[in-house]
């Protein structure tokens, strides 16, 4: 039953379900909706505040990053077309709440021999000094390996399908979900609370996350989500994540009710 049917349930309940949750759960735990799945996980409406927020600061890409600044890097070795991708997502300094996405690169199909790509990321953590380098492990195990015998000791793997701890503000419990919906979930509510800061000049990247679906929901309530032509959204949500696991945010404190900004 929905949430509607409980004589206890306030509006102040709902304003609060719908804060500490993003739009996909609030539907699915409250409303007992699926949602519109040709709409996408990341409304174009969210994605065009985010955009209009980096089009003020004039935010784009550049290999001279600003001193100062927390950052993580996400890669995702593409399973269908061999590519390996790298987003760099920085904890924007000025308020410590927005997260700016500073940097994409995919390595050129013509030159993703497994030296090549493996170099390219250590020579971008030179770079860009990120506090955490997370990356796909599902199917980059070798080249995780790799990583870490070229001496990156702040390199993580995440295999997509395995289980992480997940607070569920829901139930008030903490559950074992696949990470990638965790961190989906974790970009979707921040897109969506307007703590994302995107460059208008990776027209690749937006398209990704315009086209990013849930395909279906498994019978225990997980959504299982597009996964082709997605692998410069998941190099992003894995940097993201790995700002939110290692430092103060606001998804981590939505439980203490009220938007931080205000």
């Amino acid at each position: 039953h929905t949430t509607t049917f409980n004589p206890t349930w306030s509006e102040e309940d709902d304003q609060r379900a719908r804060w500490e949750n993003s739009e996909l759960d609030y539907l699915h735990e409250f409303l007992c909706e699926l949602g519109d799945f040709e709409q996408g996980v990341f409304r174009n409406q969210f994605l065009d505040s985010a955009l209009q927020k980096g089009r003020e600061e004039e935010l784009t890409y550049s290999l001279q990053p600003k001193i100062n600044s927390i950052r993580a890097m996400g890669v995702d070795w593409d399973k269908y077309e061999a590519t390996p991708n790298v987003c760099v997502v920085e904890i924007d300094p000025k308020d410590q709440l927005h997260y700016r996405v500073i940097y994409r690169e995919d390595i050129p199909q013509t030159q993703h021999t497994l030296d090549f790509a493996v170099n390219r990321v250590v020579d971008l953590e030179k770079v860009f000094r990120p506090s955490f380098v997370y990356v796909d492990r599902g199917y980059g195990e070798l080249q995780y390996e790799q990583l870490q015998l070229k001496g990156l000791v702040n390199v993580k793997g995440i295999a997509y399908n395995a289980k992480t701890a997940y607070f569920d503000p829901i139930s008030g419990e903490t559950k074992k979900l696949p990470y990638k919906h965790v961190m989906v979930n974790i970009a979707q509510w921040m897109f969506e609370k307007g703590f994302i800061k995107l460059s208008e000049t990776d027209k690749s990247f937006i398209s990704q996350l315009q086209l990013f679906r849930v395909e279906k929901i498994t019978p225990t309530g997980i959504p299982v989500y597009s996964s082709k032509n997605d692998h410069a959204v998941m190099s992003f949500i894995m940097a993201l994540f790995a700002l939110v696991e290692h430092y103060n945010n606001p998804f981590t404190r939505r439980r203490q009710w009220g938007d931080p900004r205000v």
